[in-house]
């Protein structure tokens, strides 16, 4: 690659940072997910320990010990070059996770196959935003979706970089690197620990080379490397979710349920999910790639699609082998719901097939550097008019993969005008209410108003592997509040000490004390 080809990459890449960090700086609390919503408070209070002495789960903060300790640690460190203003934080964190994004993709493709452009085009193709099964997202864009899944996704073609790149100690380093980001997303990690195995071994399988003295070694060595990478994660745990059986079962499994859809624990509904239009266009697009593989013994499609098929088991195995050791070893182990989600790296690993089927296709039709550098040019071009609506109804030029690509400050945009009357008020809250306060409301409350909140559900997830007989409490609250009319959940919320009430429609039994557009906050 010349210095002109990487100074492009670079500056490409760094521009789309940036126009992400200004469109960024006027973000409000509605503009990060609910993922996010849960992670900054962990920041917040172990900035602060005496934030949040009555909420749900951030009252003890033994309760998200175990919760992406990489990821929260990495948000603090930018949270004190902005005085702590945590969505500029995560403004600055997605500035560096754009740019990276966008390099290590870039630099994975062109490895692969020496064409710069085809893998300029599939740098910016994997940023668009894609929907696996489970709540699950692949891709990178506005503010919502800097989350520990995404900031994994940045760092996963570093250790097969650091494999082909290196000259010495490469599976050392490689393993090594291969564990320690898993620990920005374990979930994702694990899935994706498990598509580098599959890689490396089935490449020496199909090579002849997997029995060899020097392949064994190669994999005990990068057990080991991955597994000492792994470890902070894993250490930490281990010490802070508790798996002893010391509750009813019955009340748990319904409490878990009425919180996690249930065919997160059961893979035949899971699979079901996959029924998508995105899914049977990439793997259309899979399966030709075969036809056009040259490699000798069509080498690079077999790995990829025995991976695909090893991660797609082992994924939904999980929940068995779960199943097993709970009942042998009298546990209450509850992970197979998250793992079940890693699946989504089959997309990936589609997504790759792809790029070697375009160059394939490319390389049949001897199309030049320059005739590649125009497939670019109208591919940017399409991803700039993509947000206008003459477009929004054409398949994949309109859908998030394409429209999520590029900042609103890089497109031609139609004019869509977001009403921010929930993220005013929470601003109010901040300025208004004790610091103490407790209230009964949207989750948002807690990250950007700094204040407790009691009963919402999605705070309630993080009870489930870090406190679980406070989840099982959490669910019989909730069943009783939800068989109450209005006085009687007025009178219920106070008993639990709460002392406001914000929503998004009228209570009759109390007069609201402030109302911004259609939010009402209510003082008990």
């Amino acid at each position: 690659m010349s210095k002109k080809e990487t100074s492009f990459v670079l500056l490409f890449n760094f521009l789309i940072a940036v126009a992400f960090y200004f469109q960024g700086r006027d973000a409000k609390i509605e503009d990060i997910s609910s993922d996010l919503a849960n992670i900054i408070p962990v920041c917040k209070k172990i900035d602060d320990p005496s934030l949040y002495k009555n909420d749900l789960y951030l009252n003890d903060i033994k309760n998200v010990e175990y919760y992406t300790p990489f990821f929260v640690q990495t948000l603090r460190f930018f949270a004190k070059f902005v005085h702590h203003d945590y969505i500029q934080a995560l403004n600055v964190f997605s500035f560096f996770s754009h740019f990276f994004y966008g390099v290590f993709w870039f630099l994975l493709f062109y490895k692969l196959k020496n064409k710069f452009w085809i893998a300029v085009v599939f740098s910016l193709f994997m940023r668009g935003i894609i929907w696996p099964p489970g709540g699950e997202l692949l891709g990178i864009s506005d503010l919502w979706t800097i989350m520990p899944r995404t900031i994994y996704s940045v760092f996963l073609p570093v250790p097969f970089l650091l494999f082909s790149y290196l000259n010495k100690y490469k599976v050392i380093v490689a393993s090594l690197a291969l564990g320690l980001i898993f620990n920005f997303h374990p979930i994702t990690g694990i899935g994706g620990v498990i598509l580098y195995f599959s890689v490396f071994i089935l490449f020496k399988f199909i090579r002849n080379e997997l029995f060899l003295t020097e392949s064994i070694k190669e994999v005990f060595i990068a057990i080991l490397f991955c597994g000492i990478g792994m470890f902070p994660f894993i250490a930490t745990y281990y010490m802070g979710v508790e798996s002893n059986l010391s509750f009813d079962q019955t009340i748990f499994k319904e409490a878990f349920f009425a919180r996690i859809p249930r065919s997160f624990s059961n893979p035949f509904m899971f699979v079901l999910n996959w029924n998508r239009p995105v899914t049977y266009l990439f793997s259309v697009l899979f399966f030709i790639f075969y036809f056009f593989d040259s490699s000798k013994n069509k080498i690079y499609f077999k790995v990829l699609f025995f991976s695909v098929v090893i991660i797609f088991f082992t994924a939904n195995l999980s929940v068995y082998v779960e199943e097993i050791i709970n009942t042998v070893f009298n546990k209450n182990i509850r992970m197979s719901f998250q793992l079940i989600r890693f699946q989504k790296l089959i997309i990936i690993i589609f997504q790759i097939g792809i790029f070697l089927l375009a160059v394939e296709f490319f390389n049949r039709l001897k199309v030049t550097g320059k005739v590649q550098f125009y497939v670019f040019a109208l591919y940017f071009t399409v991803l700039v008019c993509s947000s206008l609506n003459r477009f929004s109804s054409l398949p994949f030029v309109g859908d998030d993969i394409s429209t999520a690509i590029l900042p609103n400050n890089m497109k031609f945009n139609s004019k869509n005008s977001k009403n921010y009357d929930l993220s005013d008020m929470i601003d109010y809250l901040k300025l208004n209410t004790e610091k103490d306060a407790v209230f009964y409301g949207t989750y948002l409350i807690r990250a950007g108003a700094d204040r407790s909140v009691l009963l919402d559900s999605k705070g309630a997830s993080m009870l489930i592997e870090g406190n679980q007989n406070k989840f099982i409490q959490w669910y019989q609250d909730l069943k009783e509040f939800r068989t109450m009319d209005q006085f009687e959940k007025v009178v219920f919320l106070k008993s639990k000490g709460v002392n406001y009430i914000l929503s998004a429609e009228a209570w009759d039994e109390i007069r609201p004390v402030k109302v911004i557009g259609h939010v009402y906050l209510y003082k008990i």
